[in-house]
């Protein structure tokens, strides 16, 4: 049976289609790496993180995108410290505007790198003088005003001292979030009806706090307060001392003959009676007090001497009718209203 003849092209007509085809499709793969890319560079763009001292456009609601340096959050003085965000404290920037050095607290969407090229453009470009200006004009290179704006040696004492009484309030808030030490079996009496009776509260005061319904930025603007008040800073050093005995990081027992030293301090504790709610939320002397009440013995050197938990457990009730008075002071307060 006859067929059709086949057409049979020239070997270079098969090659051309060849290229024809893979060229087709090479542009098609590079068109869609393109797309790829491009939406890779978006979203890296839309999770930059920034560095201490990147220089940045910050965005502030009412204002022009304004010239910024970020700086370290723990080297800020204690009002630009408290006036942090809560509940997004890793999600912000402190940053510092030029040419004045105001502070301001920003997400990462209100910031934007700012390079050498839009510096230059912003300056030659722009129609008048000004802050906005001089702004870009230190953005291009922020050494001097760095100098003139830095931290004055009294307020980086303070920072200091901050950042050491958080990272120990860091390390008691971790410890009260532990599961407290069990008893074992063959204890007396006493010890089990002090744990009995501690466990519910410890952490009565933060509880107290959120019972009382205190928002976030009134506890704020009460710690900024109390940062300034001798007595509560007096309290909490009580809190450090306790702490760094009987509580202390690689959980060594404290030594026989440092517990002289310790009785007069609780003798100093017990004879205080200026201490308050805000005291107590404060400097969170409660929660080691709790935590010093139920170490086993062998962890208390002298404790047969001293009665250090003892008077731990007495100090707790005694701050617990603190409370219990102060919540019904509010009370009061609220039904007056």
């Amino acid at each position: 049976m006859a067929g059709l003849p086949l057409l049979k092209l020239p070997k270079h007509h098969v090659m051309m289609n060849w290229l024809k085809l893979s060229t087709l499709a090479y542009s098609e793969h590079s068109s869609q790496i393109t797309t790829h890319g491009q939406r890779m560079s978006a979203k890296k763009t839309e999770l930059e993180l920034f560095g201490v001292r990147d220089v940045v456009l910050a965005k502030v609601r009412g204002y022009p995108a304004w010239p910024a340096m970020v700086v370290d959050p723990d080297n800020v003085p204690n009002d630009v410290a408290n006036k942090r965000p809560s509940g997004r404290k890793s999600n912000v920037y402190c940053v510092r505007f030029m040419p004045a050095g105001d502070y301001s607290w920003l997400p990462p969407k209100e910031l934007e790198r700012l390079t050498p090229t839009m510096i230059h453009n912003f300056v030659n470009n722009a129609k008048k003088d000004g802050d906005l200006k001089d702004g870009y004009k230190i953005a291009l290179d922020p050494t001097t005003w760095e100098r003139e704006h830095a931290v004055s040696p009294a307020a980086q004492d303070n920072c200091e001292g901050r950042n050491k009484a958080k990272m120990e309030d860091e390390l008691i808030d971790e410890e009260g979030e532990r599961e407290l030490p069990q008893l074992k079996n063959g204890k007396t009496g006493e010890e089990k009806e002090s744990q009995k009776e501690s466990k519910p509260t410890v952490q009565r005061e933060d509880e107290t706090r959120a019972s009382a319904g205190m928002e976030a930025d009134n506890i704020n603007l009460v710690t900024a307060e109390l940062e300034s008040n001798p007595e509560a800073l007096k309290v909490r050093n009580w809190r450090h001392q306790l702490q760094k005995t009987f509580l202390s990081k690689n959980n060594i027992p404290p030594k026989a003959d440092e517990m002289a030293k310790i009785d007069v301090l609780f003798k100093t504790i017990e004879d205080y009676e200026g201490i308050t709610m805000a005291y107590l939320t404060f400097s969170k002397i409660g929660k080691v007090m709790r935590h010093i009440l139920l170490l086993e013995s062998s962890r208390i050197p002298r404790d047969d001497e001293f009665h250090f938990r003892d008077r731990a457990r007495g100090l707790v009730k005694k701050w617990q009718g603190v409370i219990s008075l102060s919540r019904a002071a509010d009370g009061m307060d609220v039904t007056r209203t």
